[in-house]
């Protein structure tokens, strides 16, 4: 599943599609286990529906103080607001908004998930009043979400809401997947349980504490394991934003983060000195202590600069194609610039991917394909540059598994929060 949403407003321009569930029930079960705490009687699914979505509020708001919104991309493919039946909804008229829910709405029905869904997301807000989310316009070719670089409390400034991510769009692809996401920023803790046809827990994944706790957390690091760079990048309990997306701004975004001009500036070249020491430095072909190589099943792949702007890459031995020296907020983004991974670049974006997570996880000297290991873990702080993805390092030190989305390619060696299954049955989303 694509996990590259790097503003909150979305806008693509695609087709239209009208799907309707119907009612009959299979037998509903119960799921347990993993960090949610307890036992869940999973809600009936309706017949020519693939699988039921539900919620257990473990937060301080009570039901009707918690809102849910979810959209999605149907076959056509046009967006579409999901309505609790599994129906996908286009709009009617410019600037609708999207089908809006409280937990207490949803209590006893969930949603139900047809099976076609791509390119969607699930937001939650907690409150008295939900976040703005709508159509673009009546044709349904795009949604516009909430965004936290305003101080407009009506593009969604000042309310607590996330999302999760998922997709499911068969025949062309066999699985459902889901996944909670920090790579632009954090508002809610949610813990995600997947169970399967069999009602057998799948996989579970994200984070069991408190918003309180989350952020009591982040302001107890100490500099040498959240620097002030990254850790004043929180409003109060309010966000707490990426670098990814500070570095990408422009003035006037974010104003009420104090000293925002000065962060941005420092984290669009924040590692510079260091990209400049990697091109410089790996820049031979035949001395190891020169060139980067690293194994993925049965294929090497090798990397080593020209000494100034270039980094050739090869596969077993073959040219694949090159790599500019890219900035800091290439870094950050890695959605725009030399590390964007680009369709039909297959081997060339595996050399993207891995330069860009082994830069976040200050892995770069260690081994570009090395997992997550006792004997040196990913964001140790050590090397000469100690240059590496802080907010990140937070996410994972602090989810339950481990796991997280810290930046877009997280999920290099398995680190993110994407669970999937073949036979999906039931979602069931905890919200803290």
């Amino acid at each position: 599943m694509k996990k590259k949403f790097l503003k909150s407003i979305l806008m693509v321009f695609l087709g239209i599609l009208f799907i309707t569930g119907c009612s009959s029930p299979d037998n509903s079960s119960s799921g347990g286990g993993g960090g949610g705490g307890d036992n869940v009687t999973i809600i009936d699914r309706a017949s020519g529906m693939l699988m039921t979505c539900q919620f257990v509020n473990k937060s301080s708001y009570s039901d009707d103080q918690v809102w849910i919104t979810a959209y999605c991309q149907n076959s056509t493919p046009k967006y579409c607001s999901i309505h609790k039946d599994g129906s996908l909804v286009t709009a009617t008229t410019d600037g609708e908004a999207l089908k809006t829910y409280s937990l207490s709405e949803l209590k006893g029905s969930g949603y139900q998930f047809p099976t076609y869904m791509n390119s969607a997301r699930l937001y939650v807000t907690y409150g008295t009043a939900t976040v703005p989310i709508t159509f673009a316009n009546a044709a349904s070719t795009g949604v516009t979400g909430p965004s936290s670089a305003s101080s407009d409390s009506a593009v969604g400034y000042g309310k607590y809401w996330d999302f999760i991510e998922f997709a499911v769009v068969l025949p062309a692809h066999t699985d459902f997947n889901v996944n909670t996401s920090t790579v632009d920023e954090f508002g809610i803790p949610i813990y995600l349980k997947l169970y399967n046809d069999a009602m057998t827990l799948v996989a579970a994944t994200g984070i069991t504490k408190s918003r309180e706790t989350v952020f009591s957390l982040w302001n107890a690091r100490s500099s040498s394991d959240l620097p002030d760079l990254f850790k004043n990048l929180a409003k109060d309990s309010y966000k707490i934003i990426s670098p990814n997306l500070i570095s990408s701004s422009v003035s006037g975004d974010y104003a009420y983060i104090t000293n925002i001009a000065t962060y941005r500036s420092n984290l669009q070249s924040y590692f510079d000195s260091y990209l400049t020491h990697i091109w410089t430095t790996y820049n031979s072909s035949t001395d190891s202590s020169k060139y980067f190589e690293f194994t993925i099943g049965a294929n090497t792949y090798k990397a080593y600069t020209n000494g100034s702007d270039t980094m050739n890459c090869y596969k077993n031995g073959t040219s694949v194609g090159t790599i500019t020296k890219p900035s800091s907020s290439d870094v950050w983004g890695l959605a725009t610039g030399s590390l964007k991974c680009v369709n039909g670049e297959t081997d060339m974006n595996i050399f993207k991917k891995y330069l860009g997570a082994v830069l976040h996880r200050n892995m770069i000297e260690y081994g570009w394909a090395t997992s997550n290991s006792s004997s040196r873990p990913y964001y140790t702080v050590d090397g000469s540059y100690k240059v590496m993805n802080y907010y990140s390092k937070f996410w994972h030190s602090i989810s339950d598994d481990g796991k997280a989305y810290g930046f877009s390619y997280d999920d290099v060696n398995g680190e993110n929060t994407t669970v999937a299954s073949t036979t999906p049955r039931a979602l069931v989303v905890y919200l803290y």
